[in-house]
């Protein structure tokens, strides 16, 4: 079943529609929300949250790609257990892909001059300079949570490969966003 078949199933509240996200994407989901928080247990729960977060948004809203708004959903909701998780600091030492971009994006001034909107319209504005392989890298390491052993192989290039352009791309970030006037 394609995403808007499935999106009209939600219009409709068919219960069908919750089978048919699992079957799209039940797998991503699962991958995305263990990536984020290590664990299975979590993983599982964040999914049927996910599930119910797309039941509850749409309608009124009609997102497309369906795949794009239901990944962001998971991760959001991820993201979200992580950081209870730590403040609890039931997950001490837990890494975070996003904390590899701190040297490019921390900055006080940074956060105060900058809406989170300007921010990702510029980084969408600097994935679009990318060739398809950097940009699919960077989305799996840094948007999907992926270890860097695990963005590599779905890319098929070798994890010190990975590393050196993850490294290389930061750099090429950085200077992106000094180019557009951003203090960092």
């Amino acid at each position: 079943m394609n995403d808007r078949q499935i999106t009209d199933l939600l219009f409709e509240r068919s219960e069908q529609a919750i089978d048919e996200l699992r079957t799209a994407y039940g797998r991503l989901i699962l991958s995305v929300a263990e990536n984020i928080t290590g664990s299975a247990a979590d993983a599982e729960e964040i999914e049927n949250d996910t599930y119910l977060a797309v039941w509850s948004r749409v309608p009124p809203e009609r997102p497309d790609p369906l795949g794009a708004y239901v990944c962001a959903a998971a991760r959001n909701l991820a993201l979200k257990r992580r950081r209870s998780a730590q403040a609890s600091k039931r997950s001490e030492g837990l890494a975070v892909p996003l904390e590899e971009l701190d040297s490019v994006l921390r900055s006080d001034e940074l956060s105060r001059e900058l809406s989170a909107k300007e921010l990702g319209a510029s980084i969408f504005r600097f994935l679009d300079t990318l060739d398809q392989e950097g940009r699919a890298l960077f989305i799996r390491r840094y948007y999907l949570c992926q270890s860097t052993a695990e963005a590599a192989e779905a890319i098929g290039i070798s994890e010190n490969n990975a590393f050196v352009r993850l490294s290389r791309i930061r750099k090429k970030l950085r200077k992106h966003l000094e180019k557009e006037g951003y203090v960092l």
